[in-house]
């Protein structure tokens, strides 16, 4: 349980911080057909988490050539279905440092 609260403060923070450029910055670097199915998923539902409806254009963007695959999965979100926060715009930040992205600080 306490991971979880960390992992909400972690998430507020991020929040708090981020802007949607520095995630598309973020989402430039990670391959949409270079990672697993299950990383793959969890970059749409912190997308979904952070922005909603918003988000779908950023996530069809970010996987280009998925886009039916894309929306038929963000359809399967639910917008509660992340209520402890264990995925979001941390989990897109991870997987972009594996591939090179640093966060610019200002």
């Amino acid at each position: 349980q306490a991971t979880g609260l960390r992992e909400r403060r972690r998430h507020e923070a991020i929040t708090h911080t981020t802007d949607q450029q520095e995630v598309a910055d973020a989402l430039r670097k990670i391959p949409a057909w270079g990672i697993d199915y299950d990383e793959w998923v969890a970059v749409l539902m912190a997308l979904h988490r952070e922005y909603g409806a918003a988000g779908l254009s950023m996530a069809e963007s970010w996987a280009q050539g998925a886009q039916g695959e894309v929306e038929r999965k963000w359809r399967s979100f639910k917008a509660d279905g992340n209520p402890a926060g264990v995925v979001g715009l941390g989990t897109v930040f991870a997987l972009a440092k594996r591939f090179g992205w640093e966060r610019v600080t200002q």
